[in-house]
């Protein structure tokens, strides 16, 4: 389910539902799982609550496809654990809460920094990685580049 949940109460769309539905199709690619399957446990059908789940838990590795290289390429895991801290940050209920879009495209262009910068052998003639703006863990305060209110403290 891409829709945002506040959809359901006051039924407009705002560019902060773009962000969630966004933050859906981020789980997606790191966990190559549909946004709904009914055949999974019943409070694992939306894949969206399955991901706040794991990721609140520290269960990132029950989340993640392992075919991806998650347990086997630390560079692999490093920048899908990134990917789902900013998912995770994409799928907060509140959508006060979840980033502005232009701030997920600079997190996801400083992760894709961070992969050119593997694959090339350090990075040669890139500039360095500025790290994105979400914590290294979920449950760490971050600071945001923008004015919604920073509640995660």
């Amino acid at each position: 389910r891409y829709v945002d949940p506040e959809y359901h109460q006051c039924y407009q769309l705002t560019d902060k539902s773009d962000v969630y539905s966004f933050g859906v199709v981020l789980v997606e690619l790191i966990s190559s799982k549909p946004a709904v399957d009914i055949t999974r446990q019943r409070n694992e059908i939306n894949l969206a609550g399955m991901a706040i789940s794991k990721i609140q838990k520290c269960r990132l590795e029950e989340l993640v496809d392992v075919e991806l290289g998650y347990e086997s390429d630390p560079a692999a895991r490093k920048m899908m654990t990134m990917v789902a801290e900013l998912a995770f940050r994409c799928l907060q209920q509140n959508g006060e809460m979840r980033p502005p879009i232009r701030e997920v495209l600079d997190v996801l262009r400083a992760i894709q920094d961070e992969c050119l910068g593997h694959k090339d052998g350090g990075g040669k003639g890139k500039k360095d990685f500025a790290e994105p703006f979400s914590p290294n863990t979920v449950h760490a305060p971050w600071d945001s580049t923008t004015t919604t209110p920073n509640t995660s403290q």
